[in-house]
């Protein structure tokens, strides 16, 4: 490419002697041509206008000599003479949003009409690249429109840049540029909008050569390598500062679609070794790739399905060439026509491979071949810009796209991974499929839910009014198992104390979060109310659960984890705190109440007489107990419910023991008045403090 009069603006031409001129309809002497016809004035995503147009349909008198691209903005017009080319084209970097062309044919008469202004019309994808003039100028940053580019526009370097740059690489949402630029006494990692709406921003600078940058998929980081003979990958924040991992004898990085797996070319052990996987916060080496031995410059597809690379080192199992492949490994399979690739880049719809070839067998260009649904890639097709005539070195597919924002490590049924949209039109829907599922249409976010656990696929794909689409994807562990719970303190049929701790415990993988504890009662008929709480989302493995007088208290408890997971409720443990011995009516004479500190609840009521009854009405039981003093000269109780005997009790104990609770008989369910007789004979003491009864 030569550079024209005016720095603005770039130029194709060739000599004369190569020129083929079309036949064309000359006017009378002196005339002069018509128009240039076919103009068109493409806005490619970085600002600049890639202007193309076709020769008019007369000369006039004379022979073609040029042409002037007349531009309006702002109410102003300015010329540009443009000398004749075989591309016919012209463009000028950051030209003006509301600037309109016109092209007028110069002959040796004079300078025809200009007819009609035409508007820009804008792009939604480019390739921008690093590209070097065939005369071996310095590598500088070029933009084409696409899908058919005529005109490189040049993009100039940013306060603070160097003009010459190298490694090219997009941001998730397509929006930002990476780029490796040399400085003096080293390099600088720059990010910076695609449309050149802000000034560049550095990140990062080095000794080293930097290249092959790469933006992770969730927007958070971004990882680059360097070139030396015992290279590094380092890994920084996407806002740039001191890396916060090197991972020596890497280089070429790639992130794999968890945006925490780095896939590089190892360096270290020789030629011929596969990719291997990084942990891209540890450093620590998590696998390799099977069937990639040998290859560099791995990228990986923006749907997350396919890794692309390049095979330079062959032996007699190896061959050079361009190859796609699983990005879990698999069958490489290698692009038709031995290409062999100096860089790769995947189009945003995930679907093109985009390969940077230069050599004498082809011109030096950028290349595409469409990968089938299984992996196959078609023969290269022709290049993208077929009048490009410069030493591309690197390449980036730009074009805006949708972006999964970032995610935890692990989902639950309560996580929702961020889709953006915001760098695409308006009118743009989203379908999301997981795995082998059908797409099915997304908004803003996508839902775990009830996915079952284990490693899942997102596959978000943005449809534009245009009919233009473009895939992000997310590779993610779901965890939809709920905690294990144990229940950790004995059962305890009868309490006399106010409150009665529950302890419980759990285990999940991805820890748990909380415990709900909930509890119901029952009085004596049997008939359990509604659930109340003692604590929701508490971190304890121990809480004190109300007992009421009288009542059954039946506690259950559930574990949530950390993802969101709760268990069932685990089965009841059930507590019934006994009635006083004040509740009793005392059915026949004989029977005394004291009061003194050593009853349960301060209370008791006591007989000697053989036959002597206390009665409770309405009662239900399964199971009935009596709080009871035992001593040296203590007699037998006996219980009733309606007219079927339970059980007896013996109340004789060497030591004296106040507050004792006797168990009678488990029977089946019992429903009337339960009744407690002396049936020890006279002279007996029988202390009674309360009654428990049971129906669960």
């Amino acid at each position: 490419m030569l550079r024209g009069a005016l720095s603005a603006v770039t130029v194709s031409v060739v000599p004369a002697a190569l020129m083929v001129m079309p036949a064309a309809a000359h006017a009378a002497p002196g005339a002069l041509p018509s128009p240039a016809t076919a103009v068109s004035a493409l806005r490619v995503p970085g600002g600049g206008v890639d202007l193309s147009w076709d020769l008019p349909t007369d000369y006039g008198d004379g022979g073609l000599t040029g042409f002037v691209v007349h531009r309006s903005s702002a109410g102003m017009d300015t010329s540009y003479s443009v000398p004749f080319s075989v591309s016919l084209s012209w463009s000028e970097p950051d030209a003006p949003p509301d600037a309109t062309y016109a092209v007028s044919a110069v002959t040796t008469v004079g300078e025809g009409d200009a007819g009609t202004p035409v508007a820009q019309t804008p792009v939604s994808e480019s390739l921008i690249a690093a590209a070097a003039d065939r005369d071996g100028g310095p590598v500088r940053m070029t933009e084409w429109a696409l899908p058919q580019p005529v005109a490189s526009v040049s993009r100039p370097a940013g306060p603070g840049q160097s003009d010459a740059s190298m490694g090219l690489a997009l941001s998730p949402d397509g929006r930002m540029l990476l780029s490796t630029r040399p400085t003096s006494g080293g390099w600088q990692l720059w990010s910076e909008p695609v449309d050149r709406s802000t000034p560049p921003v550095l990140l990062w600078a080095t000794a080293a050569v930097l290249d092959h940058p790469a933006w992770s998929p969730d927007g958070t980081r971004v990882a680059v390598g360097t070139q030396a003979s015992v290279p590094s990958t380092f890994v920084l924040p996407a806002t740039g500062g001191t890396p916060t991992r090197e991972i020596p004898g890497t280089t070429d990085p790639s992130w794999m679609p968890d945006s925490r797996t780095l896939v590089v070319n190892h360096k270290t052990g020789g030629l011929g070794l596969p990719l291997a996987l990084v942990d891209a916060t540890s450093g620590v080496q998590i696998g390799s790739l099977a069937g990639t031995d040998g290859a560099i410059r791995p990228e990986v597809s923006p749907g997350g399905r396919w890794i692309a690379f390049t095979r330079l080192y062959t032996d007699d199992v190896l061959a050079r060439g361009t190859y796609v492949m699983s990005a879990s490994g698999g069958v490489a399979r290698a692009v038709p026509d031995d290409t062999v690739a100096y860089d790769v880049t995947w189009s945003p719809r995930g679907d093109e491979l985009g390969m940077v070839l230069s050599g004498p067998a082809f011109p030096s260009s950028v290349y595409r071949s469409t990968i089938g649904v299984d992996g196959t890639p078609s023969a290269r097709s022709a290049d993208l810009g077929a009048r490009v005539y410069q030493n591309l070195q690197r390449a980036a597919w730009a074009g805006a796209r949708v972006a999964i924002g970032p995610t935890p490590t692990t989902t639950g049924p309560s996580s929702a991974l961020p889709l953006d949209v915001s760098a695409l039109p308006a009118g743009t829907t989203l379908t999301c499929a997981v795995d082998a599922a059908a797409a099915a249409s997304c908004d803003g976010a996508y839902h775990a839910g009830t996915l079952p656990s284990g490693r899942h696929l997102l596959v978000v794909r943005s449809h534009e009014p245009s009919g233009r689409e473009t895939v992000a994807a997310r590779t993610f562990t779901h965890d939809s198992t709920a905690p294990l719970l144990r229940l950790v303190s004995p059962v305890v049929a009868v309490a006399l104390t106010p409150t009665l701790a529950a302890s419980y415990s759990a285990t999940d993988p991805s820890g748990v979060a909380s415990y709900d504890v909930r509890f119901r009662r029952a009085p004596r008929s049997g008939l359990f109310g509604g659930y109340g709480t003692v604590a929701n989302g508490t971190t304890s493995t121990r809480v004190n659960v109300p007992l009421a007088v009288g009542y059954q208290t039946c506690w259950s408890v559930r574990a949530r984890d950390r993802m969101g997971n709760t268990s069932a409720w685990s089965a009841q443990r059930c507590t019934v705190r006994p009635l006083d011995d004040r509740s009793l009516t005392r059915a026949t004479a004989g029977w005394t109440q004291q009061n003194t500190s050593s009853s349960y609840l301060g209370t008791n009521t006591y007989s000697t007489r053989s036959g002597a009854r206390l009665t409770l009405a309405s009662v239900s039981a399964r199971q009935v107990y009596l709080v009871a003093t035992r001593c040296s000269t203590c007699g037998v109780a006996t219980v009733y419910i309606g007219s079927t005997k339970i059980g007896s009790v013996s109340l004789a104990s060497s030591t004296t023991r106040r507050q004792s609770v006797l168990a009678l008989p488990v029977t089946s369910l019992r429903s009337g008045t339960l009744s407690v007789v002396v049936t020890s004979a006279t002279g007996k003491l029988v202390q009674i403090d309360g009654v428990a009864v049971r129906t669960l």
